[in-house]
């Protein structure tokens, strides 16, 4: 994802000041050339070298004004992207959690259903071996032995 292209309205103070980059490498090159001339180097600042040097100067301040202008454009956008994903992310971690909730309703549901099954079947259990341990069982199992054997 790109970051969101930052528009910026130049002040009243740079209209003479080109703000596209590559005007402003050119201007930033025109101006190291000129305060590396040989010409300057050695002569004396006259009204015109000062004059250069002061627009040289105001002009270096209106590019960096503009920077300045532009970065901070390019930062309000960015967090203005950040904060709408942290938006977005909060929702869905708040959806999720929704979910998980209801998960483990179900799942509470479910042990207390088979904590009722374990109980139920321990109670048969229980049935079961009463009547094993009852008279009347042991006295059907001794007749159903007995028709067995009559039978052999």
């Amino acid at each position: 994802m790109s970051p969101p292209q930052a528009s910026v309205a130049v002040p009243p103070v740079l209209d003479d000041v080109d703000v596209a980059p590559a005007k402003n490498v050119e201007l930033v090159a025109t101006a190291t050339n000129d305060a590396a001339s040989p010409e300057s180097v050695g002569s004396d600042d006259t009204a015109a070298t000062k004059s250069a040097h002061a627009d040289l100067s105001r002009r270096m301040d209106a590019l960096s004004l503009a920077q300045a202008l532009l970065d901070f454009e390019l930062a309000n956008a960015r967090v203005l992207d950040l904060t709408a994903r942290l938006v977005e992310a909060n929702s869905r971690v708040v959806k999720i959690q929704g979910q998980l909730d209801d998960v483990r309703v179900d799942v509470a549901a479910g042990h207390a259903d088979a904590d009722r099954a374990r109980v139920d079947a321990a109670a048969a259990h229980a049935a079961i071996a009463d009547l094993r341990a009852s008279r009347t069982y042991r006295l059907a199992q001794r007749i159903a032995a007995l028709a067995r054997a009559v039978r052999r």
